[in-house]
Formats: C-alpha cells, sequence, structure tokens
C-alpha cells in the first residue's frame, strides 16, 4: 500500500503536496490526535484506521470544519467522509464463504480466523462469509465469533489445534 501510494503520488500535480503520517495502530489517542492537529496544513485527508470512537470522533470534528475525508482500504462507520475507496468488504467474504461451501466438505465446521476485528474491513469479510454459509450451505456451520490472529502464524496454529482439539472444523 505504502509503494502503491507512492508511485500514485508522482503522478499529481506538482503543486500537490501529500504528507504521510504512519502511526501505530492500535494508539487511538495518537491517531485523533494526528487527525485533530496535523503538522502541516491540510486541504484533506486520506485515512486508514481502525473503526473506534476516538477515531470516528476525530473524523466528525475535521469533516464538520470542512476538510474532506476519503478512508481508504477500511472504512470507518458513521462519519460522513467524502469517499471510500476499497473493496466491498462484506461482498469479498460472501465470496470466500462460497467457495468454501462449494469446493470445500459439503459438511461440517468452518473457523474464521481473522487477523483484527477492529478493523471494519476484517469484520464486515467475516460477517459475509457467515452469512452466505449460513444461507447457501445449511449443513457446514460457522464457529462462534471470529478467532483474532494479529496476522501472527502462531496465533493461527494454536487456534487450529484449539478447533481440531474441539471437534474439527473443515
Amino acid at each position: 500500500l505504502g509503494l502503491a501510494l507512492q508511485r500514485s503520488v508522482q503522478m499529481l500535480d506538482r503543486r500537490i503536496v501529500v504528507h504521510r503520517h504512519v502511526l501505530p495502530d492500535d494508539d487511538d489517542a495518537a491517531i485523533a490526535a494526528a487527525i485533530l492537529r496535523p503538522p502541516y496544513r491540510c486541504q484533506g485527508l486520506v485515512i486508514t484506521a481502525r473503526d473506534t470512537e476516538p477515531v470516528r470522533e476525530a473524523l466528525r470534528t475535521v469533516i464538520g470544519r470542512g476538510v474532506p475525508v476519503v478512508t481508504m482500504v477500511t472504512d470507518i462507520g458513521g462519519v460522513e467522509r467524502l469517499h471510500y475507496a476499497g473493496i466491498d468488504n462484506y461482498r469479498g467474504g460472501r465470496t470466500a464463504g462460497y467457495f468454501l461451501g462449494r469446493f470445500g466438505p459439503r459438511r461440517g465446521r468452518v473457523l474464521l480466523l481473522c487477523s483484527r476485528s477492529d478493523y471494519r474491513a476484517h469484520a464486515d469479510r467475516a460477517a459475509g462469509c457467515r452469512d452466505v454459509i449460513a444461507s447457501d450451505f445449511p449443513l457446514l456451520r460457522c464457529e462462534a465469533g471470529n478467532v483474532e490472529t494479529h496476522d501472527d502464524p502462531d496465533r493461527c496454529y494454536l487456534a487450529v489445534i484449539n478447533a481440531l482439539k474441539h471437534g474439527g472444523p473443515v
């Protein structure tokens, strides 16, 4: 994503200046502060962040000031942003669920591993997957809740081992 942003910025008019800030993704206070008080004067904001109340409140504040906001990759609910740039994650999850149901075993349990459920994109994909499995593949059953792995292979391994101990998902 960072490389794509760098390349796309090179195509912009030279009068347009883009400042990029990478903040710890779990530090809502730092993210809200950067939204509310950016180190540079800005005419707009493009953001990828968790969908949390401090982030939503900060975005509502700057949008109220007239700053256009675009969310990218993962959307933020409850804010009147200008645009969301990214895939429809719910439909992406439905597609994944369809392929699981269509090409996987016809019956059994499904364990959904999710990187983080505090990003709307991840939650939407999991919901789409669950919904299509529930509606179109009645012999499959999704395990309750999402297992957050934070993209850590060890957490993934432990989640699968734990599920196998309790009856073996597909």
